[in-house]
């Protein structure tokens, strides 16, 4: 250690010359202290609800801000596509210890340099003068979001020095802070919850359009999609559908959920889109059901999936999907179409009139077959 860095004893003595006490004090090299105060944001973005499962809306938090308190969780943010976020940190620089400063007869001035993440804001680096024990330095830095969704973790650090020799190095990471950009503002009810976001962020990750979305999230379905009917118990009505993704749930989707569940996954990212029924057909008119009475009684137009009329279980009234950017998306079977009425075509189901007993608007029990000769689709 260097003579300017030894600490010095100063004493004096109390008592008699028989012996006493010698009281001193010791002076060190003085170090630089750096600690962060609030870092907030314009506009002021929504913090996302932590949440661990789909099937969870989360509770709103009212954090507006990021503790440099390595206990507490990384903060969510909610933001939208080429959205300008401007980035407010207030930190505090001090000295540890003044009465080494008055010893050594140092006049404080500190070099304060800010640094962000790669894949973030820029961070210019700045010099704050400081004359006294401490100072409280604000920095603000503002940065568009890429113009397309997806998501980035931001973290920024503070580095801070002296021009005096006798002073450490301190640094004060800020984050990491995940931001979620949506398409817009999420449409509805949709609460942004955290596993949603993510998912859903994810699955559209760097696309520009509506379409381009949609594509993708149906693409995501389609690698792991939600539990078919027999695999677990239907979800039950007016339960959310977004449980369906949990896959330790007890419940699995008919095509109705299914569609409703990418309904809520495009809503989720603040693109418009609806949930509708493609029905067996005659004409262009796919959204309705059709009967006849030419068969001892009524007989509606359903769609067989199996791989004969003899399969009661390959009965459908409809396909659920979900229409999002002039386009018709089935969930499983995985089919994209231009129109309600082009899936109908692609659907691969013949159409039969059969007797069924109703028990509600859509829930039916088989009879059997009207008539064994397939239907045309229009």
């Amino acid at each position: 250690m260097s003579p300017e860095y030894r600490p010095q004893l100063y004493g004096a003595t109390h008592g008699d010359n028989c012996g006493g006490t010698i009281e001193f004090e010791v002076y060190g090299p003085p170090s630089l202290r750096i600690e962060g105060l609030t870092m907030k944001y314009q506009p002021e973005q929504v913090v996302t609800r932590l949440t661990t499962r789909f099937g969870e809306a989360g509770t709103p938090s009212d954090l507006n801000g990021y503790s440099s308190d390595p206990l507490q969780v990384a903060g969510h943010i909610l933001a939208s596509k080429g959205q300008s976020i401007t980035i407010e940190s207030k930190t505090k620089l001090s000295w540890k210890d003044a009465q080494s400063l008055q010893h050594f007869g140092v006049v404080p001035n500190f070099t304060y340099n800010l640094s962000g993440s790669s894949a973030g804001f820029f961070y210019p680096s700045q010099a704050v003068a400081g004359n006294s024990a401490y100072v409280v330095a604000t920095h603000v830095t503002s940065s568009a979001l890429p113009n397309s969704v997806g998501q980035r973790v931001e973290q920024a650090e503070w580095g801070a020095t002296s021009s005096t020799t006798f002073s450490d190095v301190w640094t004060l990471v800020y984050g990491p802070i995940k931001f979620y950009y949506t398409w817009a503002p999420p449409l509805g009810d949709e609460p942004p919850a955290t596993k949603r976001l993510d998912w859903v962020t994810q699955a559209a990750h760097g696309k520009a359009t509506e379409e381009a979305c949609a594509d993708g999230v149906h693409s995501a379905l389609a690698q792991t999609p939600p539990y078919e009917p027999g695999n677990k118990p239907i979800l039950p009505a007016g339960q959310n559908e977004w449980q369906l993704l949990d896959h330790d749930t007890s419940y699995s989707g008919e095509c109705d959920e299914q569609a409703r569940l990418m309904t809520r996954a495009m809503r989720l990212l603040g693109i418009p889109a609806t949930t509708s029924l493609v029905h067996a057909s005659t004409n262009t008119i796919v959204t309705d059901r059709e009967f006849t009475s030419s068969y001892g009684g009524q007989a509606f137009l359903f769609l067989s999936f199996g791989n004969n009329t003899y399969d009661i279980g390959s009965w459908n009234l409809f396909e659920g999907v979900c229409n999002v950017a002039s386009k018709t998306y089935a969930v499983w079977p995985s089919l994209k179409a231009d129109s309600e009425l082009d899936m109908l075509r692609l659907l691969n189901a013949g159409q039969y009139y059969v007797h069924v007993f109703w028990h509600g608007p859509t829930n039916w029990q088989f009879l059997g077959v009207a008539d064994f000769t397939e239907i045309p689709k229009p």
